[in-house]
């Protein structure tokens, strides 16, 4: 009689790449078939990035709810220092920064630089994942390597939502970078008027000087930013 291998249902792991393409392509079905083949859920690509950071990159919280089930580390780290955390504030997915504190992610860790996910979420203009990380208790303020903060990002980008919430937690408002600058200087060289205007009645100090040997309204002059002198002259 002949054997038929019709129907068989073999279960074979897939290699790494494939299964972080599936878990990129929000494939839960195969990811979970995977995962109950074995396979290892902090399987690593590219430097160390983790399924579960890939998940969080594309906001997919029902699979960083699976790969949390088959024991992922939350914490994993790249060998940058990206985490499942970092990604998704960097990309804005409240969704799943949400998930991953909920389920006990460290909201904590930093980039090798020392850039925390409050600075990410700053940096790429997304005020509701900064908000709920400081809500969460995440710590804000630490400069990184090159002085960056929480608060010169927000007022380069001129966002003053996230400059008044930061300045309600954070009372440096005169902290400065590796190149002397302040978030005053650094709103007075963009044009932000709101912002320039706000850190002012902060206590902002307009007298500090950079390490180029210019003070905000140096900086204002040079890019011909009147109503931002004006400001500054008040």
């Amino acid at each position: 009689m002949a054997f038929s291998l019709f129907g068989c249902n073999k279960k074979e792991k897939v290699d790494n790449l494939t299964f972080q393409q599936y878990v990129a392509s929000g494939n839960y079905n195969k990811i979970e078939n995977q995962l109950s083949y074995g396979i290892d859920p902090n399987n690593i690509i590219n430097d160390g990035v983790t399924p579960i950071m890939t998940a969080s990159v594309n906001d997919q919280v029902e699979i960083i709810e699976l790969l949390h089930k088959y024991k992922a580390d939350l914490n994993a780290q790249s060998e940058k220092g990206w985490t499942a955390v970092l990604y998704a504030s960097e990309n804005g997915n409240l969704k799943s920064l949400k998930k991953l504190t909920e389920l006990g992610a460290n909201i904590n860790l930093t980039l090798k630089g020392g850039e925390n996910p409050v600075l990410q979420a700053c940096f790429r203009n997304h005020p509701e994942c900064a908000k709920f990380l400081i809500d969460s208790g995440a710590i804000i303020g630490i400069p990184t390597e090159i002085g960056l903060t929480e608060l010169i990002v927000a007022s380069d980008l001129g966002n003053l939502e996230l400059v008044k919430m930061l300045l309600n937690r954070f009372d440096n408002v005169n902290s400065i970078n590796k190149y002397g600058e302040t978030a005053l200087i650094r709103a007075s060289l963009r044009g932000h008027k709101k912002v320039t205007k706000f850190l002012i009645t902060k206590g902002a100090d307009k007298n500090i000087i950079d390490q180029s040997g210019k003070k905000a309204i140096d900086w204002a002059n040079e890019n011909q930013h009147i109503e931002i002198k004006r400001i500054l002259t008040e």
